[in-house]
């Protein structure tokens, strides 16, 4: 067969050492062909210059097509050969195999675990060696441990609950799959300040129904061997749930004050609507190539569109009018109309409009700042949208007590409580789950029967048999105003999932959560237990 262009460059030349792209010549000349790109420039080279190169021609043909060897001769076989002797060699002795290594899971699983809740990691990064200088293990085994962490956890919070507590939860949907987060709040002995530990969050693929939700909470107050009994209140945006654990169990329900006061927001807006739709289509004007053109003469800032998401969009939307309504007044008329915003733009008595209404909405936007505080009370919460509804009253639909929460005795019993006033006794009957035993007074007066008591005294042991009889109430102040708890760490983990929506399941990411709100209730130790376990 001819040889080929690489048989005959293969022979002809030598790939340089430190270049890969660089070949020297039998003629001692230096030439360039790219790695993978083919022979073109070096055959190009031994066809231009054949005088030189043809006294290796033989040995190219030689090299290429080597002649065949001569045949071995053939053995003659004798008539009767002799038998070989049998030989049976003796058995090797059996060797003991090796033990098989067994990876020790407990060498760097707590950095392993610490290190991917913290920083919110897929679980199959501990499978990538190259990522850090941790002891490589599996992600079964790592999903398997983290998972036996989250059990040892329920168990030290079973513990942790006292016989009376709050619930907080919300329901958050993503990517067709709903999560919901239930936090168990209470107040602190020590310090008396409030704590929040996370129940669940946990995955279930069946649509949002009042009655599955209200099951599942059951279930999980039954994993931690707790009841409905053991409930104070419940606090969630679900208003239809809050009526279903009302009717079933005596449990009261505190709507969350946030959606309450979105709700009224959305109302205050609804007057202003064709005012902001005009300021919307201005904008649009000014997004085109042509309207871009005329005001980036004037001015830097870019219009700003609301779609109708949410008022806070609006809200940044007429404050960028008002920051570009002065270069607008000075573009002329025909700019304006070679744009087509000269038809569409606001009179003055709109921008009046537009000045009044971000008046309010700033106002309004710093009532919405404040309520995600995480020391809101809901007498602080009551104060706000008491000055709110008395300057805006549109809103009292929503914010007012008599409406969307169910249970108002129990709202105006815990505020007045707060505030330090007088119960009335529908409150007081409504707020009986809160009562606690009162202490007795460390210097009593005892009343002695060979002496009388003076005047002063009789008054004193009166007004203290007095307060005996009135009962006492607990701290209220760790009763949560709206569920932002929930909302906050969704928020965490909808930025997260999204990202990790192809590496990580939902049952993996709940575990991952739980653990990652939990931090304080699980140590170096309790995972060095487990993985001897594992192992």
């Amino acid at each position: 067969m001819p040889p080929t262009n690489r048989d005959i460059c293969a022979y002809y030349f030598t790939r340089d050492a430190e270049n890969r792209d660089v070949y020297w010549c039998k003629c001692g000349k230096r030439y360039r062909q790219t790695h993978g790109s083919g022979y073109h420039n070096l055959m190009r080279h031994l066809q231009a210059d054949t005088k030189n190169h043809a006294k290796y021609a033989d040995e190219v043909q030689l090299r290429i097509n080597p002649p065949p060897s001569p045949e071995p001769p053939a053995k003659v076989q004798k008539e009767n050969p002799e038998p070989k002797p049998v030989h049976n060699p003796e058995p090797k002795p059996v060797r003991n195999p090796e033990p098989i290594a067994v990876l020790d899971t407990s060498a760097g699983l707590y950095e392993w675990i610490d290190w991917i809740v913290a920083a919110f990691l897929p679980l199959s990064i501990c499978e990538e060696i190259k990522h850090t200088d941790l002891p490589k293990i599996s992600r079964r085994t790592l999903k398997r441990s983290m998972e036996k962490v989250q059990a040892e956890v329920e168990e030290v919070l079973q513990q942790e609950l006292p016989p009376k507590f709050g619930l907080v939860l919300d329901c958050w949907t993503s990517a067709d799959v709903q999560y919901i987060a239930i936090f168990a709040v209470f107040p602190e002995t020590s310090d008396h300040s409030s704590k929040q530990v996370l129940l669940t969050f946990s995955p279930f693929a069946e649509e949002r129904d009042t009655i599955y939700l209200f099951r599942l909470i059951t279930d999980v107050l039954e994993l931690y061997e707790r009841s409905w009994t053991s409930v104070l209140f419940l606090v969630s945006n679900d208003n239809e749930l809050i009526l279903h654990v009302q009717e079933n169990t005596e449990v009261p329900g505190v709507g969350c004050a946030n959606q309450r006061f979105e709700l009224a927001v959305k109302t205050f807006l609804e007057p202003y609507g064709s005012l902001i739709s005009s300021v919307h289509f201005l904008m649009t004007k000014f997004l085109t190539v042509k309207g871009r053109k005329v005001l980036k003469k004037e001015t830097t800032l870019m219009p700003r569109l609301y779609l109708g998401s949410h008022w806070s969009i609006a809200y940044k939307m007429l404050r960028r009018y008002s920051q570009l309504l002065p270069s607008i007044r000075n573009i002329k008329r025909s700019s304006l109309r070679y744009c087509d915003a000269f038809d569409v733009l606001l009179t003055p008595e709109q921008d009046a409009q537009v000045d009044d209404l971000l008046i309010a909405l700033a106002n309004l936007h710093s009532v919405r700042s404040s309520l995600q505080q995480d020391t809101l009370t809901l007498s602080d919460v009551r104060a706000i949208f008491d000055h709110t509804m008395e300057t805006y009253p549109s809103t009292t639909r929503y914010i007012t007590q008599d409406n969307v929460v169910t249970s108002t005795e129990v709202e105006r019993g815990l505020i007045k409580l707060q505030t330090g006033d007088a119960l009335s006794q529908s409150e007081r009957k409504a707020c009986a789950n809160f009562m606690t035993s009162r202490e007795e007074d460390d210097n009593p007066i005892e009343e002695v029967d060979d002496k009388p008591l003076s005047f002063v005294d009789e008054a004193k042991r009166k007004r203290r048999k007095l307060e005996a009889k009135q009962p006492a109430f607990m701290d209220t102040d760790f009763v949560p105003p709206m569920s932002n708890l929930c909302e906050r760490l969704l928020s965490k983990s909808k930025q997260h999932l999204d990202l990790l929506s192809q590496s990580m399941k939902p049952s993996d990411l709940g575990v991952l959560l739980f653990l990652r709100a939990n931090r304080e209730f699980w140590s170096k130790e309790m995972v060095h237990k487990i993985a001897k376990s594992v192992n």
